[in-house]
């Protein structure tokens, strides 16, 4: 049995100060809490609480932690358990829960999820194959369904896609 709990990536590491022990990530989280002083967050399978915070600005912030990440490589990503993120509305996914989903338009399988790209008003979906990679927007009229459960996304792209 797996005892190890379903994680959720909240930042990507961007820079390290090793003078000051410093970390700059990429905060991916829509949580405004998330990166309080006292928090844990996991990095390469290990635990850190946050000693310091102070945000660089809206998408970037400075931490400190403890342990020292000493191990933590810049790309590396931080993550929290998945039962500690709040439930969200039908039809609103978390991108980790899309990563990988097989999307077929009608009976036509066009590849997987492989990538998601923030665009602002809505997400794209970065759609690869063997043959190739398609962007597919993330809304309403072309995602028609998505089953989590089931590992696919249903969608039909608009003309000239």
């Amino acid at each position: 049995m797996n005892n190890v709990p379903r994680m959720i990536t909240v930042g990507k590491v961007k820079g390290k100060n090793q003078r000051n022990r410093l970390i700059t990530i990429y905060n991916l989280s829509d949580n405004p809490s998330r990166f309080l002083i006292g928090n844990e967050v996991f990095c390469l399978g290990l635990p850190y609480t946050i000693v310091e915070s102070s945000y660089k600005n809206a998408k970037e912030i400075a931490l400190r932690l403890e342990p020292s990440p000493d191990l933590v490589l810049i790309g590396s990503e931080l993550k929290v358990p998945y039962d500690s993120v709040p439930v969200l509305d039908k039809d609103t996914f978390y991108h980790e829960d899309l990563i990988g989903l097989k999307v077929f338009e009608f009976e036509r399988f066009l590849g997987i999820i492989t990538d998601i790209i923030e665009t602002g008003s809505n997400d794209v979906y970065v759609v690869t194959n063997s043959d190739n990679e398609i962007l597919i927007p993330g809304i309403k009229s072309v995602i028609k369904a998505v089953d989590i459960a089931d590992q696919k996304m249903l969608v039909v792209l608009p003309k000239g896609l």
